[in-house]
């Protein structure tokens, strides 16, 4: 009970400068009963009140059951674990009973707060996170923006504001609050491939969970573009949003399939005005492109995308290369060669994570050298190409994540396709080939000392070989003169006898 008495009056001063009758209301609200929330919830929508991004009630709950994420903590790295209102964010819980009194649902300027709080946990750098702890990355940062945005969208959702309930005045701020989530998805989606959840990391990145509340997102807010369009002011990201879903259904990634029937359902009935914007004409150019397994005119558009279009086109990278060699090998006659410096620049593998050859290997394709130069070539249908189940995962690449180069996460999340400049992006590609082919360097070095290692033992196997044939040979010596020494000692005997019968 003291402790419960101390986290009441260290919370009460975030009340204090609310008016008389703000309070008053407030504490009424807090008398409501259950019976009476819930005949309210099928009226009129309620109208939230809390003025923090985190009820008063639940800080105190979640404080005392130590239920406080890393980045809520005032001390994270000290039990007992405490937080305030300027650190603690309204949790996403299923029980809807819990978010019906007004006084714990966040208005809607709390809750652009509360966004805005989110995108500044999302900017820290590397060594910033190392404040929370030693084994914090963005991956965590994920995890927590995804519960509290969740926790947003449901606050909207309890005060009618998503769908074509939303007032007329309020569309434009809710609108920009699901802009700004749908492109931390589609960010977070790209920075965190590397560490996506598998059979050998169980606690890595949910890709999926992160699809689909990006879904989740884009569907919510398209009602909200046609509410908009209807009321005669289209929105003007509407372009730009449905470009990313449509990227989205390019093809078949992870537990997704993609649908062509309800791709061209939605096409049919969009607004021309929408449909000749620029976003969803790259979009339609991508997806001719990947249904035409058009690998040059695919990573073509990859170099022309903004960063949060590459992003998306990134999950199809594999697939693209999966069947650009596929196809060079099975339709290439038996013996033809297809130089490997020329594929490599088709497919954007030039100063990559992942080599040509590394791919090829993978596929079980075999690479040689041709003529007098040692050009590196595919050997085509010399090997059959080996289908694996899934499309290899592929790492963080030089082309997208220098499209972003300078730019914060949150300047991403809140800028209509934002982009680096021309400047930041030149020097950044420069810095990871460079990065790149010192990383090659350093490879080929790794693997000349292991040649010369294997010469070396090669070579002093065969000296101990031919020491062992030495060896071998000296003993047949001797052991032809013991049976010399034997034969002439029993002759000797045998003449001995002789002599004396």
């Amino acid at each position: 009970p003291a402790a419960k008495e101390r986290r009441t009056a260290r919370f009460a001063p975030a009340e204090r400068g609310r008016s008389a009758a703000t309070a008053a209301a407030a504490a009424a609200a807090e008398e409501e009963d259950e019976d009476a929330a819930w005949d309210r919830m099928k009226g009129e929508a309620l109208v939230g009140r809390c003025e923090t991004m985190c009820p008063r009630a639940e800080m105190l709950r979640r404080e005392g059951d130590s239920d406080l994420l890393t980045f809520e903590r005032e001390n994270p790295q000290q039990q007992p674990w405490t937080t305030n209102p300027e650190l603690a964010v309204k949790k996403y819980t299923r029980s809807v009973e819990l978010s019906l009194q007004p006084c714990d649902v966040r208005p809607l300027p709390t809750l652009q707060r509360s966004m805005a709080h989110l995108l500044r946990i999302a900017d820290k750098s590397a060594d910033e996170l190392l404040m929370y702890g030693p084994s914090v990355s963005f991956a965590d940062v994920q995890k927590f923006l995804w519960d509290r945005m969740r926790s947003i969208r449901q606050d909207l959702s309890l005060q009618h504001l998503l769908g074509a309930g939303c007032p007329a005045d309020k569309a434009p701020a809710v609108m920009t609050l699901l802009e700004g989530m749908i492109r931390f998805h589609v960010l977070a989606e790209y920075e965190l491939c590397p560490h996506v959840q598998h059979v050998g990391n169980p606690h890595g990145y949910n890709s999926h969970l992160n699809i689909e509340q990006l879904y989740k997102c884009l569907t919510s807010i398209s009602e909200l573009y046609e509410e908009a369009a209807e009321r005669g002011a289209p929105a003007p990201c509407e372009a730009e949003m449905q470009g990313y879903f449509f990227l989205l259904q390019l093809d078949t990634h992870g537990k997704y399939r993609a649908n062509m029937q309800q791709v061209m359902m939605l096409l049919a009935g969009m607004r021309p005005a929408v449909l000749a914007a620029p976003p969803m004409q790259f979009a339609l150019r991508c997806l001719s492109a990947v249904r035409t397994g058009n690998w040059v005119a695919f990573f073509s558009l990859v170099r022309k995308a903004s960063y949060l279009q590459a992003c998306i086109l990134h999950k199809y990278f594999g697939l693209m290369r999966w069947r650009a060699v596929q196809v060079i090998n099975d339709a290439g006659v038996r013996g033809g060669r297809y130089p490997l410096d020329e594929l490599s620049a088709q497919l954007l593998m030039d100063g990559g994570e992942l080599s040509i050859e590394e791919l090829l290997e993978r596929n079980g394709l075999s690479a040689g050298t041709h003529g007098a130069a040692r050009r590196a070539v595919l050997r085509c249908r010399e090997a059959t190409f080996v289908k694996a189940d899934d499309p290899p995962q592929v790492p963080h690449e030089t082309i997208v994540t220098a499209k972003a180069a300078g730019l914060t996460r949150s300047q991403i999340s809140v800028t209509p396709a934002a982009e680096a400049s021309p400047e930041a992006m030149a020097a950044a590609q420069a810095a990871a080939q460079a990065a790149a082919q010192a990383a090659a360097q350093r490879k080929a070095e790794r693997i000349q000392q292991e040649m010369q290692r294997a010469a070396e033992l090669e070579r002093a196997a065969a000296a101990a070989a031919e020491e062992a044939e030495v060896q071998k040979r000296a003993a047949r010596e001797r052991q032809k003169a013991a049976e010399r020494r034997l034969r002439a000692e029993q002759e000797q005997k045998a003449e001995l006898e002789r002599a004396a019968a």
